[in-house]
């Protein structure tokens, strides 16, 4: 699939460049790995509009993507995936979440980028069914990355997006947004074969 989105260019671009370089956190040894968890740790504790973790909560995380310069070799950029969930069809979820971005490198596509990496390895795992996102607008910060898919077709009925989703996820995400209005849902990605074979069997009679 050809990427469009001028903000993963943007950081391809660079990377190429050798000026930034990404690496998956379980990608990298031991000692760093304890390093950049205690840093986004205490990221999370600067920042109001995310839930506070622990290095071991991060350490946790099913998958964590980052962005480094190459010229400080210190990461600019962070977003990770919690573990998946089990939604109502019996489908693992995971969401994708507390993304920073350092502000001398915001607005240059960081967190699309990262979103963009931990998709393409979610899609690759045999045991994880999709990713998900939500926006904040509690955040200074909030962004659309990758789209926005609204209504989901499944067993030929149009669904809204949000049903697909655990409902743990929209429980936490009130709680901390205190807004159901502020729940947005994007780029919803469903790999359940039963899913494509009943879509095109829908699509088939008309």
């Amino acid at each position: 699939m050809k990427i469009k989105d001028r903000g993963i260019l943007n950081v391809m671009q660079k990377i190429s460049n050798d000026e930034w370089s990404f690496y998956f956190l379980h990608d990298l040894g031991l000692d760093q790995q304890g390093e950049v968890a205690l840093w986004l740790s205490n990221l999370t504790k600067q920042d109001d509009t995310v839930l506070d973790m622990s290095p071991d909560d991060i350490m946790e995380k099913a998958c964590v993507a980052l962005l480094f310069d190459e010229k400080t070799d210190k990461v600019i950029a962070s977003a990770s995936m919690m573990k998946p969930q089990l939604n109502s069809f019996r489908q693992y979820l995971g969401e994708i979440g507390s993304m920073f971005t350092l502000e001398d490198y915001q607005n240059q596509g960081c967190a699309s980028y990262l979103v963009h990496k931990i998709d393409e390895w979610a899609k690759a795992q045999p045991k994880i069914n999709g990713a998900y996102a939500f926006l904040n607008t509690k955040s200074p910060r909030s962004f659309v990355v990758n789209g926005y898919d609204g209504e989901i077709l499944k067993d030929g009925e149009v669904l809204n997006a949000a049903e697909i989703v655990p409902a743990y996820a929209f429980n936490l995400c009130r709680t901390v947004c205190r807004n159901r209005r502020a729940i947005h849902l994007m780029d919803l990605e469903l790999q359940k074969k039963d899913l494509n074979l009943s879509i095109e069997a829908f699509n088939s009679q008309g």
